[in-house]
This record gives C-alpha cells, sequence and structure tokens, in this order.
C-alpha cells in the first residue's frame, strides 16, 4: 500500500504523481480516508472531484472511501458522478 498526503490546491492529483514514481499508466484503486474532522461533504467534494477526473481520463479504474457513516456516504453518493458497485461492512 502506498499513503500519499494531498495537501493544498487540487489541480495536480496526486495519482499522476504516484504513476510517474511507479512507472505505470494506471492505477487499479484508490481509496480515500480523511481525518475524522474532515469527513463532511465540502471537505471531501474537491478531492473526490480530483479522483473522478482521473476515472474520467483512464488513470484510475476505480475508487473508494474509508470510515464514513451511512449518512457520509449516501451525501457522497448523490453528490458524485462516480456511483458504488459494491458496498463492504
Amino acid at each position: 500500500m502506498l499513503n500519499v498526503l494531498v495537501m493544498g490546491k487540487y489541480d495536480i492529483c496526486a495519482c499522476v504523481l504516484v504513476m510517474g514514481e511507479l512507472n505505470v499508466s494506471f492505477i487499479e484503486t484508490v481509496i480515500l480516508s480523511v481525518p475524522d474532522d474532515r469527513r463532511t461533504l465540502e471537505h471531501i467534494q474537491p478531492l473526490w472531484s480530483a479522483l473522478e477526473d482521473q476515472v474520467s481520463q483512464q488513470r484510475v479504474y476505480s475508487l473508494g472511501i474509508s470510515d464514513l457513516n451511512a449518512a457520509q456516504l449516501g451525501e457522497l453518493f448523490n453528490w458524485a458522478m462516480v456511483g458504488y458497485h459494491q458496498i463492504y461492512d
């Protein structure tokens, strides 16, 4: 597992940097984890939007997010362009 900390603006996605370091043309799965105090749609939206851009450019094949409760996950799902296929408890 490779952990990447993204800070500041999201115009240059960390995915592109990781792909260059690993010398690969895509990342199969990115799982987003945010600190407890940032688990609001307002804080997640810019990160998720940047990741959705990577999916649309076929740099990332699937997205996931961890540590959200059902209400938070529902908010993200209703807002997001890339939906889910399956959720695990």
